[in-house]
């Protein structure tokens, strides 16, 4: 298991000004390579699958040229699956990825591949943040399926947008469902791994 530093991700910020995002909008991001294997593509499908015209789908992560980088996708792949959807925005690499965490309301981790650890889900409950993700790899051994955030089947994008649509609509279950998973990083992911 990886260790996440309480502090670092105490002190981030919240971007909303910065980025032109509404202070009433509910913010769902995706961090991470933006390739196939880690799902951004289920991200957007599930993206567009959410009607409610007060939620924000951002994207942060380096984009790749996908001729060099097989599996990778370009600023432009990105703009062609969003359509028409001005809800989903790219935001590109941001290197203090806390301030991306304290912007948003919820945490996605679609990820395709079996994720040694899945650090996104730590990071994210280290910042209170509920976490949606698929059932890979060491993920279920971070996130606790409807006591930090929920788990899907992976490329199941029907189900998780059902269950990223019912953290939207229910301010109090991202609440709880945030400080259990900061609860579970003090206690298992902040010194734990370093003893």
């Amino acid at each position: 298991h990886n260790p996440v530093s309480l502090e670092r991700f105490e002190n981030g910020r919240s971007l909303r000004d910065d980025w032109g995002l509404p202070p009433d909008a509910t913010i769902v991001a995706f961090l991470g390579q933006i390739r196939d294997i880690k799902g951004v593509q289920d991200f957007i499908g599930m993206a567009r699958r959410i009607s409610d015209p007060n939620t924000c789908f951002l994207i942060a992560g380096e984009c790749r040229d996908p001729d060099k980088f097989p599996g990778s996708y370009s600023e432009k792949d990105l703009k062609m699956m969003a359509g028409e959807d001005k809800r989903i925005r790219y935001i590109g690499y941001v290197s203090q990825v806390e301030n991306v965490y304290h912007t948003a309301d919820i945490v996605v981790v679609p990820s395709r591949w079996e994720e040694p650890l899945g650090l996104i889900s730590l990071e994210a409950g280290a910042c209170r943040k509920p976490v949606v993700a698929t059932r890979v790899g060491g993920i279920p051994e971070v996130v606790e399926d409807g006591v930090s955030g929920f788990l899907v089947e992976p490329g199941d994008v029907e189900e998780l947008a059902e269950r990223v649509g019912r953290l939207i609509a229910d301010s109090t279950l991202r609440i709880r469902l945030g400080e259990a998973g900061r609860a579970r990083v003090i206690k298992d992911f902040s010194s734990r791994p370093v003893r």
